[in-house]
């Protein structure tokens, strides 16, 4: 069997970093996959071909370049002879589908990692055509549909009429995590941003977009500050539009100190910060499934999750972290309060959580079941 993973770009992304730890793990089950990114960035791809998978870097011109995407796509699909199509993301899901009116023995799978229209129904001409042209292409040129949560899938049964749409949850690679770190190595990472060893770190690993929360947070903070005459020390990490309005509002607030603002740290520095911190809070609006809050799982960093969306599914039944109602600063504040004094809670947290991700989010099981559905869909 042989597959071609298509996505938008490679950026530093949920779905972006899902293709480099998952397509790997198909090899050894005998599948040749490769990947095509239409358009940059391109910051992924390096680590993926590291990995042995080839990427193939088409460089689409404009996103809605629906001839120059489909002969690209069409003279890759004769020439290698792929079964499947895998679609990632809107413009992965609709050139799959749509290259295979010129290449009907192609399979077609779709992947969904957002929420689709049902909390934003489209109210720009533009939008709505954007949303019939996922309607029609999903309906009748996908052989399977696949959502990252129940609550993406749930979202796009209603919206789009879709009815068989599978969850399968976003994993992680886990034997690749790296091992606790000890204390001098902890006060090293600590330094690099300005944290001294008692100060309570919290790390939020998000967009600076509306969706993600952060104005939540900082409310919460002025709560904190005002309530308890405390506030944590908070390291937000990523990239966006927001990021100087956030930046100007925790400056307001006086924080300017406590509320320290990065860009997107590569995956291995990320992974140093949250293991040097206390907690991760993530006070997110909407959130189709959070795979950054299951990397912390697996390294024992209690969390703290917005009660919205795929959130829910992360925590499960064992109540592997601290829920907390969306757009609410004094739920948040109170949780963080609340890790902050309670050390046995947070103790909890890491044991419970760790399992939970561990029998749960492992990359192994996420491979096993997309390799179900490619093996049913060539059938």
């Amino acid at each position: 069997m042989k597959i071609l993973a298509v996505i938008d770009s490679f950026g530093v992304g949920g779905a972006e970093r899902l293709l480099v730890s998952m397509l790997p793990g198909f090899t050894s089950h005998g599948i040749s996959v490769e990947a095509a990114v239409l358009w940059p960035p391109y910051d992924l791809v390096d680590e993926l071909e590291g990995l042995g998978v080839k990427v193939h870097r088409l460089d689409i011109s404009h996103r809605w370049a629906i001839p120059e995407a489909l002969g690209k796509l069409n003279r890759m699909l004769r020439k290698e002879q792929y079964d499947i199509a895998w679609g990632s993301l809107y413009f992965g899901n609709l050139y799959s589908a749509l290259v295979r009116l010129f290449n009907p023995k192609v399979k077609v799978v779709f992947s969904l990692h957002s929420p689709g229209y049902l909390k934003s129904p489209p109210v720009k001409p533009w939008l709505f055509t954007r949303m019939k042209i996922e309607q029609i292409t999903g309906s009748f040129l996908a052989d399977r549909i696949v959502a990252v949560s129940q609550a993406v899938a749930d979202d796009y049964k209603r919206s789009l009429g879709w009815k068989n749409i599978r969850v399968v949850h976003n994993g992680v690679l886990v034997k690749s995590f790296p091992a606790p770190i000890d204390q001098r190595l902890r006060q090293e990472i600590r330094r690099k941003f300005a944290v001294s060893d008692d100060e309570f770190l919290i790390v939020v690993p998000a967009r600076y977009a509306p969706e993600k929360g952060h104005e939540v947070l900082l409310s919460a903070m002025a709560l904190l500050k005002k309530e308890k005459g405390w506030v944590p020390k908070c390291v937000a990490t990523g990239q966006g539009p927001l990021r100087e309005k956030i930046k100007d509002k925790a400056g307001n607030l006086g924080f300017k100190d406590e509320f320290v603002l990065t860009e997107t740290l590569a995956q291995d520095e990320l992974f140093a910060l949250m293991q040097a911190a206390e907690a991760l809070v993530m006070p997110s609006l909407r959130e189709p499934f959070g795979l950054v809050a299951v990397e912390a799982m697996v390294l024992g960093l209690p969390a703290i999750l917005s009660n919205v969306d795929g959130m829910r599914e992360l925590s499960g039944e064992r109540q592997s972290a601290l829920m907390v109602e969306p757009g609410d600063p004094q739920s948040l504040a109170e949780a963080i309060w609340r890790l902050y004094k309670e050390e046995g809670l947070r103790d909890k947290l890491k044991e419970t959580a760790r399992i939970h991700a561990l029998e749960n989010f492992d990359i192994s099981r996420t491979v096993s079941e997309y390799r179900e559905i490619f093996n049913n869909v060539v059938k």
